[in-house]
């Protein structure tokens, strides 16, 4: 192992044992209840430790002093003898010093490490997995997909952010659209999409999801513009549900995302191998599990959720599309799943966490404007998130879906995509969007502003 790749992965495998620190005793639980990833369980996020199993923060700093030793102990071993290197006459001279503190050898502490492991919670099953490989989908393994990761530890936190959403009716389907500051025009295909719903009496529900980091009146504007559509003909909460966030919410919730240090250097965020390093595009997963975990959405129970970003435009009548799906039992539509090499173009945006998980596994990429997700996939990848394994939506969503074994591949039928459908950040023109909707029906596009 070249040093550089074993320094690297020392720092960060210990970095991850800091990072892991109870603020306070009791403050913690590590209940089943507080593990699982299902919708029943996910106004307050994740594993905390009680009072009593934890003990106090010293003796937690004794037991991870020991378990950092044992790290080091165990990855000395793959040194050359004699440990020519500095970073081997480090580890050597840590080897020795921790073994005349203990007065023990190798191991008692190998067992004494396995009492800890148990003690603690590491893996989310509650029981000792001796699986060679704790990372990534194991083939004969009745855990699979990130359930298999070990559990992270954050912080109990209610689901930030508000809703508008009324409680009636049961439908199993929810149109989401996912908007920052949308112009006008943007709102209008939005404010017709939801009069189609109501005409139509869709079996759906069509939400906004609004993003207002950096802009105040945006929610304001649209509850205007739903008040005021066609004669008041629309009713905010029932006819457009609404949901608004800002970033630091997303952040309270999947620390892992990238924080606002614009001090830091490219290189030193990349060597924080705990968070993902690709800025705001990287929530925008994050961004939609956050609206699906708010307990006014989980208590619609959908089954299947289509997410719109607000700058598509359809030609046609976006509704009839979706009902057209409904029959389609697959976990995930997209514009394809097409697959990437073992180091994609956006392999150092990725955690630590995902980099492992996914390293035997195939990675895909897709266009990310127009996507439906399953209930059960839209649960792997909170599932996912929550463990760290997480990396720019283009690639995690698909890449996810099919580590967990998931119906992956029901591509987005090309008859419904125009001839501009891209990443880029260029509007169509108004004289091209024009003509696409006098003479190209029933065509997803994309940018259009």
């Amino acid at each position: 192992m070249a040093e550089d790749d074993f320094e690297a992965e020392l720092d960060a495998a210990l970095a991850d044992l800091d990072e892991e620190k109870p603020q306070e005793s009791g403050d913690f639980d590590t209940s089943a209840e507080a593990q699982t990833t299902s919708r029943d369980a996910q106004t307050i996020i994740d594993i905390d430790f009680t009072a009593g199993q934890q003990g106090t923060s010293d003796g937690f700093e004794e037991e991870r002093a020991r378990e950092r030793a044992d790290y080091k102990d165990e990855k000395v071993q793959l040194l050359p003898k004699g440990g020519s290197s500095s970073l081997g006459d480090r580890l050597m001279a840590a080897k020795e010093e921790r073994t005349k503190q203990s007065g023990f050898g190798k191991t008692p502490l190998i067992l004494l490490m396995v009492v800890v492991v148990v003690g603690i919670g590491v893996f989310s099953s509650g029981v000792l997995d001796d699986s060679p490989n704790l990372i990534g989908p194991a083939a004969n393994s009745p855990t699979t997909g990130c359930a298999a990761l070990p559990a992270t530890r954050t912080p109990k936190i209610a689901i930030p952010g508000q809703v508008w959403s009324d409680s009636s009716g049961t439908n199993r389907v929810a149109l989401l659209f996912r908007g920052y500051s949308p112009t006008k025009a943007m709102v209008d295909r939005i404010l017709e999409a939801a009069g189609r719903v109501k005409s139509d009496k869709a079996d759906l529900d069509l939400w906004v999801s609004l993003d207002n980091t950096h802009v105040k009146n945006s929610t304001h504007t649209l509850i205007q513009e739903i008040e005021n559509y066609q004669g008041k003909r629309l009713q905010l909460g029932r006819d457009v549900r609404l949901h608004q966030y800002v970033q630091d919410d997303t952040r309270a919730v999947f620390p892992h995302l990238p924080q606002n240090n614009p001090g830091k250097s490219r290189r030193s965020r990349r060597n924080d191998d705990d968070h993902v390093h690709h800025g705001e595009h990287t929530q925008l997963l994050e961004s939609t599990l956050l609206w699906y975990k708010h307990p006014k959405v989980m208590d619609r129970t959908y089954a299947y959720v289509w997410v719109v970003e607000d700058d598509v435009g359809f030609t046609g009548d976006l509704v009839a599309m979706v009902a057209a799906l409904q029959d389609d039992p697959a976990d995930l539509i997209t514009h394809g799943c097409t697959a990437q090499p073992p180091k994609t173009p956006h392999h150092d945006d990725a955690t630590t966490v995902y980099k492992k998980y996914t390293k035997k596994a195939q990675r895909f990429t897709s266009l990310d404007f127009v996507q439906r997700f399953s209930a059960q996939l839209l649960n792997e990848i909170d599932t996912c998130s929550g463990r760290r394994s997480t990396t720019v939506q283009l690639e995690a969503t698909c890449t996810l879906c099919h580590a967990a074994g998931l119906a992956c591949d029901s591509t987005l039928d090309p008859a419904y995509v125009g001839d501009v459908y891209n990443d880029d950040r260029t509007f169509i023109t108004p004289n091209a969007w024009s003509d696409a909707l006098k003479n190209k029906p029933n065509k997803l596009f994309h940018p259009v502003g």
